[in-house]
């Protein structure tokens, strides 16, 4: 890969100067380095528009993330151990192909806002509506037929 060296000097520089906000946008990343889970102390990722099909359960060895934005990749499913990272607020996985959510998606209780329109969900899983703190939930562009009745609460 071509941008290989270049990103690993970023998250290298990132770590060195404890940085809390990381973007690796548009760097056609298939997959996330495993470096990545040094910067402890990111609170902003964003992965936008790489080529990446899935997720490495290291992943949740950024503890602090409050945003994740992995909007216009090549997702097709998501650790559950995406479900640990429970201090996240905004979850961006729009213009993807996810065809589920996992279940432990539930603990994600700090959410408020979740974005999962542009994929390949056909229903939303009823975990979804254990997220209480979920201000904006966008569903657009799925193949949903229906909504579970407890999104009404």
């Amino acid at each position: 890969m071509a941008y290989q060296r270049e990103i690993l000097e970023l998250i290298e520089r990132a770590a060195n100067e404890d940085w809390t906000s990381l973007s690796l946008n548009r760097y056609q990343l298939v997959d996330l380095p495993r470096q990545l889970s040094q910067l402890t102390n990111l609170t902003i990722l964003k992965v936008i528009g790489n080529e990446l099909t899935s997720l490495p359960p290291e992943i949740t060895k950024l503890p602090n993330l409050t945003h994740l934005d992995l909007k216009g990749n090549k997702l097709t499913n998501l650790p559950p151990q995406l479900g640990n990272l429970t201090n996240l607020n905004c979850l961006v996985l729009r213009n993807n192909q996810l065809t589920n959510v996992p279940t432990e998606f539930s603990r994600l209780t700090n959410l408020t806002d979740l974005d999962l329109s542009g994929n390949q969900l056909t229903r939303l899983p009823t975990n979804v509506t254990k997220l209480t703190n979920l201000s904006r939930l966008y569903l657009g562009r799925n193949r949903l037929g229906s909504l579970p009745p407890e999104i009404a609460n």
